[in-house]
């Protein structure tokens, strides 16, 4: 740990730091979900999935956005401003375990991308101090 230390006599207010928490105006919901959001479309449209070729019936099938499925980001507990701004703005569902998900329905079925944008989404509602995590599945 690096300690600061002062000559107290020669000491004037321009010397000491300024701890003082800056004054930022907090996002709102909407705000704060088109930050999330356009993380999550950076995040998904970044990430490279890993093709595939499913094979049956004789016949065989190049996927090039890899394997299929679904991914959601659940915040929990489903309370505050934010939890009911989704609820009335957007298409969000009770999870499961408890909380409140809303269903990634970006980048189609290629799984990889939607737990990216996932993934990406919940690092900025953590950065404003809601608990959420993805949830998601293989198709």
């Amino acid at each position: 740990m690096n300690n600061i230390y002062y000559d107290y006599e020669k000491l004037t207010e321009s010397d000491v730091p300024d701890f003082s928490v800056a004054k930022v105006k907090p996002l709102t919901p909407s705000e704060l979900f088109a930050k999330a959001h356009k993380a999550g479309m950076q995040a998904g449209n970044d990430i490279t999935p890993t093709p595939m070729t499913v094979v049956g019936g004789g016949r065989s099938y190049f996927v090039g956005e890899g394997v299929c499925g679904f991914a959601s980001i659940v915040i929990k507990p489903a309370r505050g401003k934010f939890v009911q701004w989704l609820k009335a703005n957007k298409n969000t569902y009770k999870h499961y375990y408890g909380g409140i998900a809303i269903f990634v329905g970006e980048f189609g079925q290629s799984l990889t991308r939607k737990e990216a944008y996932a993934s990406a989404f919940v690092k900025v509602l953590a950065s404003a101090g809601l608990n959420a995590h993805v949830d998601s599945r293989m198709d």
